[in-house]
């Protein structure tokens, strides 16, 4: 006989019924002063390797030729001017600049596609194209030494901080548990090996795979010594073969590759653990991939755009109020604000205490800026292993909160919590919503569970 009790909802778990909405708690999640501190050591780290290959002249000078090539290829991005010799670390920091303001300025103009007709209107798609292939090709291309160098020192970085972050973020959304910054490291540095090996897997195997299956044998033998080539030509699906899974590995690699860093921080995977992850949540659940990354990248403009706004007009304000009394100092030793000037190089003034002076003060406002760039990766690096929980959950329903822990965090999770840690537990991600037992409630709106008598009772009762 079915309960025609009539039943009042009184609350709906949105998070259950749209998980992507998880996503959006990766910017308060990213302003977290443990997390923002790694990025801006990792931003200042990978900025002085690139102004040490410069000062190094590694690469030589970006010529004009160079410059032009640079930034004019139909892609909504022009430089100011064309200068007589640019270092190539300058050159990128400057091309990426303009490429993530025209990626801002589209967003909020919602241009999505290249317009061939108004080429100087920034789209999302050509900025991301800049970003993502142009620079890169253009660095290949152009300095193949530069290139391979900083990419590796910035994998180098990347892996270290890059997994002490990703290990953060995922105690705080599993656990609600707050580690420090030396335990972050100590994390990272007992799984960077796999952190630094896992992104270059794929990348040696394609190489190994490319040079020797496809240029030596078939390149060099097949087709270069006489009736071998008949041989290459019988044979030639062999070569379209590795072609291919070269290809699907690469597309894997670049798709997944986002995954690596919170499969680590979350499972304390090993290399091959952590790629097979990466490659089964992506083409497994490769819509809700999309669906997440596009939320998540759409969400990242938007923060990031606020936060450099925030901080840019903080700065301004500074020079503002300081320039009614000191006008021509603040014009000379903090030239922010300038012809739009943000990034400026130390300032040239006269004086031995100005120059002091001034040299501070650009060494301020210079990590101030860079945590614009610091946020950017502490929210990338947040969101990552918000999305790969979510798509863990969607593949195999493993729960959200599910972590892989080690023995002194399974001792800080056992502690029982302080007084002021129970205050807090409603703020958990995970928390167990109960109600309010100060508030009376309607006995209509409470269920309880029917449980079978226990067996003792049953033959009491015969």
């Amino acid at each position: 006989m079915s309960n025609n009790t009539p039943q009042k909802i009184t609350h709906i778990d949105w998070l259950t019924i749209f998980p992507s909405l998880n996503i959006f708690k990766s910017f308060k999640l990213a302003l977290s002063p443990a997390k923002l501190t790694l990025s801006l050591m990792l931003t200042i780290a990978i900025m002085l390797a690139g102004v040490a290959l410069d000062a190094a002249h590694w690469g030589n000078a970006v010529t004009p030729l160079q410059h032009s090539q640079l930034y004019f290829n139909n892609s909504n991005t022009f430089p100011d001017d064309s200068p007589e010799s640019y270092g190539v670390y300058e050159e990128i920091i400057d091309y990426k600049i303009k490429a993530v303001t025209n990626l801002v300025k589209a967003t909020y103009n919602f241009n999505i596609k290249n317009d061939p007709k108004h080429r100087y209107n920034p789209s999302i798609a050509g900025s991301l194209q800049n970003l993502i292939l142009h620079l890169p090709k253009w660095l290949y291309y152009n300095f193949p030494g530069f290139f391979l160098l900083y990419s590796l020192i910035s994998l180098a970085l990347l892996a270290y901080f890059g997994t002490a972050i990703s290990r953060i973020s995922a105690l705080q959304i599993t656990l609600n548990q707050h580690i420090s910054i030396k335990k972050a490291l100590a994390f990272a540095k007992e799984h960077y090996v796999t952190a630094i090996t896992a992104p270059l897997v794929p990348a040696l195997i394609s190489g190994l795979l490319g040079f020797v299956g496809l240029t030596v044998v078939y390149g060099y033998i097949f087709f270069n010594i006489p009736g071998l080539n008949i041989l290459g030509g019988l044979f030639f699906f062999v070569a379209l073969a590795i072609a291919f899974f070269i290809t699907i590995l690469t597309i894997g690699a670049t798709l997944g590759s986002q995954f690596i860093y919170p499969a680590i921080a979350v499972e304390s995977a090993d290399t091959f653990d952590a790629l097979s992850r990466a490659y089964n949540l992506t083409f497994a659940r490769f819509s809700k991939w999309v669906i997440y990354n596009t939320i998540n990248l759409f969400t990242f403009i938007i923060t990031y755009s606020f936060i450099a706004a925030l901080i840019i007009i903080i700065l301004l304000v500074t020079k503002h109020f300081i320039g009614f009394a000191s006008p021509n100092f603040m014009a000379e030793a903090f030239p922010i604000g300038h012809k739009h000037q943000v990034l400026y190089d130390i300032p040239d003034v006269q004086g031995v205490t100005t120059q002091t002076t001034a040299f501070l003060m650009w060494i301020w406002s210079t990590t101030f800026i860079l945590l614009i760039s610091a946020y950017g990766l502490s929210y990338l690096l947040t969101s990552q292993v918000w999305v790969y929980l979510l798509l863990r959950k969607a593949n195999d329903d493993t729960a959200l909160d599910d972590i892989h822990l080690q023995k002194q965090e399974i001792t800080a999770a056992l502690t029982p919590p302080s007084a002021e840690e129970l205050a807090k537990k409603n703020a958990a991600p995970f928390a167990n919503k109960t109600q309010n037992t100060d508030i009376p409630h309607d006995p209509k709106d409470v269920s309880l569970p029917i449980m079978d008598q226990p067996n003792d009772t049953k033959k009491d009762q015969e």
